[in-house]
């Protein structure tokens, strides 16, 4: 099946971006991962509206900056979305969660936005 297919079947239902540590610049990778999805979700849904949650590794960095950083990575994907892609501001929620929701077992694999 086409990523087209899966996007109208609901099953590409996300994409996750990377980031070195301390970081929020988005990479050549990040970007093409990006690409990727959002258009394919954009042929199918040209008003879609995405989710960005920002998130942070726990072991480094306080609770504070982490949260900072996150925003910031957040602000990074959204601006890409927005510039890019023409998508309204109001068709992004952008969530920052710090190091609050780590989700995967290995630690730096947490320093990422996940795009929904």
């Amino acid at each position: 099946k086409t990523k087209t297919e899966y996007v109208n079947k609901g099953k590409l239902g996300q994409a996750v971006v990377f980031f070195q540590l301390g970081k929020a610049k988005l990479s050549e990778r990040a970007l093409a991962n990006i690409d990727d999805y959002v258009t394919n979700a954009l042929e199918n849904e040209p008003e879609k509206v995405f989710t960005v949650v920002g998130s942070a590794d726990k072991q480094t960095g306080s609770a504070s900056g982490n949260m900072k950083l996150a925003q910031k990575r957040c602000d990074a994907v959204a601006k890409v979305l927005m510039e890019k892609y023409n998508v309204k501001e109001e068709n992004i929620n952008k969530v920052a969660e710090g190091d609050t929701n780590n989700v995967y077992p290995v630690i730096f694999l947490n320093r990422c936005v996940v795009i929904k």
